[in-house]
């Protein structure tokens, strides 16, 4: 009987040890929070957050608050009387999708020698800043 405990012993000594190193490895790796992008992504990923940025939404509040015209129907009526508060501005989306990754993709470039895309980026950063300043 000693001698069956022993040897249970040892195999679930030998199980604990040896068992399941193969079946947990690259849990640890997050498929949906990725650690690097490629320059590719990030280039999109500026360009599409600009998209924010462009459309128009700051110009149109803009023409409101000089009585260009008014912004009396749906969304725009509390913007027609000055109801405004930190929530109606998108800033966000605009700096961060936009400027910080074309900060990441003018970084990315810069290592590998990429003008171009150097180029593009700063052309993008530009713009977003000219039109939300």
């Amino acid at each position: 009987m000693k001698r069956l405990y022993s040897f249970l012993l040892v195999i679930a000594l030998m199980l604990h040890f040896t068992a399941c190193k193969d079946y947990i490895e690259g849990f640890e790796d997050d498929p949906n929070n990725p650690d690097d992008a490629p320059l590719s992504t990030l280039v999109t990923t500026a360009l599409v957050g600009s998209i924010v940025a462009l459309e128009g939404e700051d110009s149109r509040l803009a023409a409101m608050w000089s009585q260009q015209f008014t912004g009396s129907d749906r969304q725009y009526s509390g913007y027609n009387v000055y109801n405004l508060n930190a929530e109606a501005f998108d800033w966000g989306a605009k700096f961060y999708a936009t400027i910080q990754q074309a900060n990441i993709a003018i970084e990315k470039a810069q290592e590998i020698n990429n003008r171009r895309t150097v180029g593009i980026m700063k052309v993008v950063k530009a713009n977003v800043f000219g039109n939300v300043a």
